[in-house]
């Protein structure tokens, strides 16, 4: 188990959705909200024409997702990426039983192809979709610290 990474940074088209998702499947907890304003010096920072946004700044057993719903997007419907396409295209979120948590997030809004299962290397995998889209793979790793009760950020590829 990775000991921690800062955070990846998530655009979304409803911030309260993403909240409730995030909290509900994987029991992260929101640790701040503040607003980004369209000013000149934000617009230089993130490169943006309109770069105001609502934030959530959410945090787990071993790291954080910032979640942006920029005011550009309002009334943009929402993609789904294949895992091939170019950019960053998943977040891994582990658990020592992952079929526990892949019910989780089923009971929360999110789609799959297939239930968890193995590759051959002891773990189970799947890959699910939050309901905007993004990509999340479920990682079931039974040799993971038995004292973790919630699932913990793993990787961003």
């Amino acid at each position: 188990m990775m000991k921690g990474i800062h955070h990846t940074g998530l655009s979304v088209l409803d911030l309260e959705k993403a909240i409730a998702y995030w909290t509900g499947c994987f029991g992260f907890e929101v640790a701040a909200r503040f607003d980004v304003e369209d000013i000149p010096e934000t617009r230089a920072l993130m490169q943006a024409e309109n770069p105001a946004a609502k934030v959530a700044f959410l945090t787990g057993p071993t790291g954080h997702v910032e979640l942006f719903q920029f005011d550009a997007n309002a009334g943009v419907p929402a993609q789904s990426h294949t895992v091939h396409d170019a950019g960053i295209r998943h977040a891994c979120l582990q658990a020592i039983e992952v079929d526990p948590l892949f019910d989780r997030c089923a009971d929360n809004g999110t789609r799959w192809h297939a239930r968890p299962s193995g590759l051959g290397t002891g773990a189970l995998y799947a890959y699910v979709r939050d309901p905007e889209g993004n990509i999340i793979e479920l990682e079931g790793v039974p040799w993971g610290p038995a004292d973790q009760t919630l699932p913990w950020y793993a990787h961003t590829a």
